[in-house]
């Protein structure tokens, strides 16, 4: 449960869409706005990234506890800077803005290794099970803090980061006791992890598809108030319903030995035909980045993950250039939460299942294919296209947040799996400087002066994006490549 609680609060960097229209608006309407807005999303994603947090989780000060309370202080500081700044109470230069939104985005990085670390060493047997509840609700968090947006802060942008800054990390700290790893000694005889994992995977699949209905029924009806209280209750509801779910057969506990699935696939260094071991290797970190199988990893990460934050982070752009509302914005937003949810959850339970007959390596191809083709839908410039490509795009990137960590451990082994978790997840940093604030960023300003928005400081029309989703499309060819190699 404490993990999920920190996931939460670690999600935070998947619903900057909600407010960055505001802020381009209010404080970056130059020609080089977007350019702007771009690089304080990349401020919080390599913060986010940044392998600081697992150095500090395998280090003798670390631990779970203790990261997930550095996180927690990250994530006040951060946010009420931005706060302060957003709301007009201080005057700061934009260096200043940029390394707020870098220290909020720090302490959900610090968050996210503190639940993903602890999971894995107390479920090596349901890894894939209980990284997929976990990474769970990593994607969903966008979607329950999008009801929170929608029924208490719509269209007030200040008050909304004031919130996020105190009551996440007001969380975070008094969710960090529950971190603990259980020794073999401790387990006992009526713990039942899978029954319990599989009834809190329900929940969980249940609440995001609630919450996709009630996407559709904004799109359809409208947002109201009396929308938006039903889908803040139903989430509350499953919270507490979920709690109560896991609590049934006693505290989570390590199951026997650390058995994997090992490094599984078609003769490459990402996955071998060898049958696999009672437990993974214990490869130094050092052994790890020397080796092939790292770096092929690396870069599919690279390509995949970066390809999804395209979209995740562009999301109110891209509809504001296709003609959509903010309210479309709001609503898409919370949808693309619930597919990143599912994607987390059917790639991490998936691969477990079929083990025998698929190996992980194959699923990291099948993901690289869907994204490919929701970076096709994307470049088609219809809204209705872009709804059905950017729900793919997240369902695709939320399964790669299943799939790569459980990769890293079947490779290197959970000896030095903080470390290097965060280390492979600077690929995901530099996808997005590459691909997001870059690449994409860089296209969309050229079209806005060649199709500039009727309100100006925009751009509108179909091309906005096509040219960044036909690049992606390609380079997602070549990490479809590297993953069968």
């Amino acid at each position: 449960m404490g993990g999920m609680a920190l996931e939460i609060c670690g999600g935070t960097i998947y619903i900057t869409g909600l407010y960055t229209t505001d802020l381009k608006h209010r404080f970056f309407a130059g020609p080089d706005g977007q350019l702007k807005v771009e690089q304080l999303v990349f401020a919080c994603n390599l913060g986010n990234w940044l392998p600081a947090a697992g150095f500090f989780n395998d280090s003798r000060l670390g631990g779970g506890r203790n990261t997930a309370w550095v996180a927690a202080l990250l994530t006040l500081l951060g946010y009420l800077g931005v706060w302060c700044w957003s709301s007009g109470l201080l005057v700061m230069p934009y260096w200043q803005v940029w390394a707020c939104w870098f220290l909020w985005g720090h302490g959900s990085g610090w968050f996210d290794n503190a639940a993903v670390t602890t999971t894995a060493r107390n479920f090596p047997q349901q890894r894939g099970r209980s990284m997929a509840l976990v990474k769970a609700f990593y994607g969903l968090s966008g979607s329950i803090l999008a009801q929170a947006y929608d029924l208490l802060f719509y269209n007030r942008t200040s008050e909304f980061l004031l919130f996020l800054g105190v009551a996440l990390s007001a969380l975070g700290a008094l969710c960090a006791p529950l971190l603990r790893f259980v020794p073999q000694a401790q387990h006992g005889e009526r713990d039942t992890p899978i029954p319990r994992l599989g009834r809190g995977l329900g929940v969980v699949l249940a609440m995001a598809i609630l919450l996709l209905c009630m996407g559709i029924v904004r799109v359809l009806c409208g947002v109201s108030l009396a929308v938006n209280l039903l889908a803040f209750a139903a989430v509350c509801a499953c919270l507490g319903l979920l709690g109560w779910q896991l609590a049934l057969g006693g505290p989570a506990a390590v199951q026997g030995d650390a058995a994997t699935l090992g490094a599984a696939g078609l003769g490459s260094p990402l996955g071998s035909t060898v049958a696999a071991p009672l437990a993974p290797p214990e490869v130094a970190p050092r052994e790890a980045l020397a080796s092939a199988g790292f770096w092929l990893l690396f870069l599919v990460t690279f390509v995949g993950m970066g390809s999804g934050l395209v979209v995740l982070n562009h999301v109110g752009q891209m509809v504001s250039a296709l003609g959509g509302s903010s309210a479309t914005t709001s609503v898409l937003v919370s949808m693309l939460s619930v597919a990143n949810c599912l994607g987390r959850v059917a790639l991490g339970v998936i691969p477990d299942a079929s083990a025998a007959v698929l190996r992980r390596p194959w699923f990291l191809a099948i993901d690289l294919a869907a994204m490919a083709c929701a970076q096709l839908l994307l470049a088609l410039g219809a809204l209705p296209a872009l709804c059905a490509g950017a729900v793919l795009a997240a369902f695709s990137y939320g399964g790669f947040w299943t799939l790569m960590p459980s990769l890293v451990i079947e490779l290197f082994g959970i000896g030095s799996f903080a470390t290097l978790y965060n280390c492979m997840s600077l690929a995901v940093s530099s996808a997005s400087l590459t691909f997001s604030t870059l690449l994409a960023a860089t296209l969309y300003d050229r079209q806005a002066a060649l199709h500039p928005a009727a309100a100006g400081g925009g751009c509108s029309g179909p091309t906005c994006y096509r040219t960044t989703c036909l690049i992606l499309a390609a380079s997602l060819g070549v990490g479809v490549v590297a993953a069968l190699v």
